[in-house]
């Protein structure tokens, strides 16, 4: 892999952002690149506290990558759930409309959605969420690490388990009520293919049997699997760690890139 440590100014966010590129090292005896010449691409979203330099450094995901001919993005992006916070920063609108958008322009990665893949890791996993089904025309597969992933009472699930009494999510999400159905939903995006779920991307799904997230996590497992998603399900004993996401990498890539 060759590795890029990149900054660049973002109109949006009107400050200058951190990301990280890692592209596949090619001879003239291994081609990887698709026909148009661009690269396939994964991108991984970091946990709350966490920044870009998280999966390169505490995960071998870059390693896994080049197996498959994919390139790496991964991109900062604070404690904001990827959210356009309600006093503060457009995270979303930057992601979509800035980060996306600027990275393909830099380096050459495809633009088609067969070439296009994210990942994420607890809040990382609600992020990489999110996107996969908001943006689902642009995503072929999703790998959700021990992800952020309930709404609370929609489920059943662990009491308050995006801690709507934290400072950052009240920013990013106002009160329970306002977040329940809203576009930051990740249940209620889900609920939304339940007539076309063909049209989800393929779905990996990991946790720790030990994760205080496992719970919430098997739960929203089964509402995808109810509705007809493509999802892949593996557990592996223990806890809330970079040890168990970095073992379920490579089963990970393997799912998504599989046709």
């Amino acid at each position: 892999m060759a590795f890029f440590e990149c900054n660049y100014y973002s109109g949006i966010l009107a400050r200058n952002i951190d990301f990280f590129v890692a592209i596949p090292e090619e001879s003239p005896e291994k081609t990887i690149r698709n026909p148009e010449g661009k690269f396939r691409t994964l991108f991984v979203l970091h946990g709350g506290l966490e920044d870009c330099r998280a999966w390169i450094y505490k995960s071998s995901v870059t390693r896994y990558a080049e197996h498959y001919g994919l390139a790496v993005v991964a991109v900062s992006y604070e404690n904001s759930y990827l959210t356009d916070l309600r006093v503060g920063q457009q995270y979303w609108t930057w992601m979509t409309q800035d980060m996306i958008p600027y990275v393909r322009s830099v380096f050459p990665l495809s633009e088609k959605r067969e070439d296009n893949f994210v990942a994420g890791a607890s809040m990382g996993g609600y992020c990489a969420t999110k996107l996969a089904l908001r943006k689902a025309e642009m995503f072929a597969g999703l790998a959700i690490f021990s992800g952020a992933v309930d709404s609370g009472d929609e489920l059943k699930g662990t009491p308050d388990p995006m801690n709507f009494r934290n400072p950052f999510f009240l920013d990013a999400f106002g009160s329970t009520e306002q977040y329940k159905g809203s576009e930051n939903d990740v249940v209620a995006l889900m609920r939304q293919f339940s007539e076309h779920p063909e049209r989800l991307p393929k779905i990996y799904h990991c946790c720790g049997t030990e994760d205080f997230l496992y719970r919430d996590n098997v739960l929203y497992r089964d509402l995808a699997q109810s509705i007809g998603a493509d999802v892949t399900w593996e557990e592996l004993p223990g806890g809330h760690t970079w040890e168990i996401w970095d073992a379920c990498i490579p089963h990970a890539l393997e799912v998504l890139t599989s046709k």
